[in-house]
C-alpha cells in the first residue's frame, strides 16, 4: 500500500554501498512514505567517494528487488547506480511493463554480479524496453548482443530512443545487432560503452590495469553499430517508398 504523501523527486546518495537487504528494505519504505501516483524521478547512487565492498552475493541486487519499485507507475526518470545486478530478460520485461511513462532508464552496474561471466539481459530485453517505453529517450543497460531475436509476438518501432550506453556489453556481429537495432530505434544516434571519454594517451597508461582484454575491440563494434544504423533506417525508408508507388 502506497502513502499520500505527494513527492514527485527523490533522490539518495548512499555514503557506502548498501547491500541488497538494505536496498530491498529502503524499496518497501519508499513505497509506504510515498506517493505511488505521484513519484517521477528516482535516484540511487553509492557516494562517489564509497570504497568498493567485498565481492559477495550480500550486494548482488537482483530483478526480483527491483521489481518493488513497479508500484510507482508514473515513473519517468529512474537511475540506479548498484556494485552488483543479476537481472535477466524477464526481469526487465516485468519491470518496464509497469512503467508506460519512462523517459531515461540507467540501471548501471559497477561489476557484473559474481557468478555470471558476462550481463544476462539480452536484446530481446531491448524489445520489451522499445514495447513498453514509447517515450524512452536515454538508456544505460548492458547487455549480451550475441544472440540476435529473429521473432517477436508484434513488431514494434520505437522513436524516441536516441542514447543508449552499453557498457560492457558482449558484441561479436555490429552488423547484424546495428539490423536489429534499426528497425526497433530508428532515430538511435548515440552508442557509448565504457571506454568512450578517454584519450589514446589513457588506454596506454591504464592497459594493466585493464578489467577486459577485449574492452576495447567491443567498443569499435559498438561504433560500427552506431554508424550502421542510419544506413539500415534509410534503406527500409526507400524500400517503403517504392512499395507504395
Amino acid at each position: 500500500m502506497c502513502s499520500d504523501t505527494p513527492f514527485a523527486r527523490v533522490s539518495v546518495t548512499f555514503k557506502s554501498h548498501p547491500t541488497a537487504a538494505d536496498t530491498e528494505r529502503f524499496f518497501h519504505i519508499l513505497k509506504v512514505g510515498y506517493a505511488c501516483a505521484t513519484l517521477r524521478s528516482l535516484t540511487l547512487a553509492p557516494s562517489y567517494f564509497a570504497s568498493a565492498p567485498p565481492a559477495t552475493p550480500n550486494y548482488i541486487l537482483s530483478g526480483a528487488s527491483l521489481h518493488n519499485l513497479a508500484h510507482f507507475r508514473a515513473l519517468e526518470h529512474f537511475n540506479l547506480w548498484t556494485f552488483a545486478l543479476d537481472v535477466d530478460d524477464a526481469a526487465i520485461a516485468n519491470l518496464v511493463a509497469s512503467w508506460p511513462r519512462l523517459k531515461t532508464l540507467h540501471l548501471v552496474a559497477m561489476t557484473i554480479a559474481m557468478d555470471q561471466a558476462d550481463p544476462q539481459p539480452t536484446l530481446q530485453s531491448l524489445w520489451s524496453i522499445a514495447k513498453s517505453c514509447p517515450d524512452l529517450t536515454s538508456l544505460f543497460l548492458e547487455i549480451d548482443a550475441t544472440y540476435i531475436p529473429t521473432t517477436h509476438p508484434i513488431r514494434v518501432v520505437q522513436e524516441s530512443l536516441d542514447e543508449l550506453s552499453v557498457g560492457l556489453s558482449l558484441i561479436t556481429e555490429p552488423t547484424a545487432v546495428a539490423r536489429y537495432l534499426s528497425s526497433l530505434f530508428p532515430n538511435l544516434t548515440n552508442i557509448t560503452t565504457r571506454y568512450d571519454g578517454g584519450t589514446s594517451e589513457d588506454d596506454d597508461e591504464d592497459e594493466d590495469d585493464e578489467p577486459n582484454p577485449d574492452g576495447r575491440g567491443r567498443r569499435e563494434r559498438w561504433k560500427q553499430v552506431e554508424s550502421q544504423i542510419p544506413h539500415f533506417v534509410a534503406a527500409r525508408r526507400e524500400e517503403a517508398a517504392w512499395g507504395s508507388l
